[in-house]
């Protein structure tokens, strides 16, 4: 287990700071002598060749085995500084994990610029996006089940967060 930070200052010094945790499992399982990789598919746990790993994500499984690694994950909240009010900026997305009906609330206290909330799945693709104006709370349908990346986008940060579909 260990804890990644990082901070990105653009041209305009602007800066955004991150934090997650990352924890590390040992997901080999063998199959006669061949090593491969242990996957939870339609909650079962299988054994699958490494080259059969990313299409097995792509449909909504998990690398790992089924059961105590889904209930692991765990969102942490970005070390943000805190507003006059004391309330730390950002935003949070519950339930998570779920079953593809979320609530995404937002406070990003003296940022008034137009939001966008995005969704990127594990490859990279972008399955969703909504401008939010002056809302502080909306409601999103995700179809497909699988980890997804969600980013709050201003024009003063990107606060980005994992969401875990599960069907």
């Amino acid at each position: 287990t260990a804890q990644l930070c990082l901070t990105v200052t653009d041209a305009n010094s602007c800066t955004a700071t991150d934090c997650a945790t990352i924890f590390a499992e040992d997901v080999r399982c063998f199959a006669g002598n061949n090593q491969k990789v242990s996957i939870c598919h339609n909650g079962n746990t299988i054994c699958v060749d490494q080259s059969a790993v990313s299409g097995h994500v792509a449909h909504g499984d998990y690398v790992g085995p089924c059961g105590v690694s889904r209930g692991e994950i765990t969102t942490e909240e970005s070390p943000l500084p805190k507003t006059d009010t004391g309330v730390k900026p950002g935003f949070n997305i519950y339930p998570n994990p779920g079953n593809g009906n979320f609530t995404v609330t937002m406070d990003l206290a003296d940022d008034n610029s137009e939001r966008m909330i995005r969704i990127i799945n594990m490859n990279g693709q972008l399955v969703k996006q909504v401008n939010v104006k002056d809302q502080t709370r909306i409601n999103i349908k995700v179809e497909e089940a699988g980890v997804y990346l969600v980013q709050l986008q201003s024009n003063k940060q990107v606060i980005t967060k994992k969401l875990v579909v599960v069907h």
